[in-house]
């Protein structure tokens, strides 16, 4: 949990008004995903998943990048093993 909140925390908390950014780290988070094996793990993965998704989405103003960004956490979330949780 500390390398991933290493890792993901200030890039995530400081991109939030920024889809690109966002988007690429849902992206980044599902590559990570289908590499580890332990659901504890998994779920540090999907816990930022859902940070990321929550708040970029707050901050979005267009519906194509809250469609894009939606899209992304799908699939992080599918490649995590998990439904999207509601936010």
């Amino acid at each position: 949990a500390g390398i991933v909140d290493a890792a993901f925390n200030m890039i995530r908390q400081n991109a939030r008004a920024v889809p690109a950014v966002s988007i690429h780290l849902l992206e980044t988070i599902a590559t990570v995903a289908v590499q580890i094996p332990e659901a504890s793990d998994r779920d540090v993965l999907l816990r930022h998943a859902g940070m990321v998704a929550k708040g970029c989405s707050q901050a979005l103003t267009a519906d194509d990048d809250r469609r894009d960004l939606e899209a992304r956490y799908a699939a992080a979330t599918a490649d995590l093993g998990a439904a999207p949780r509601e936010g």
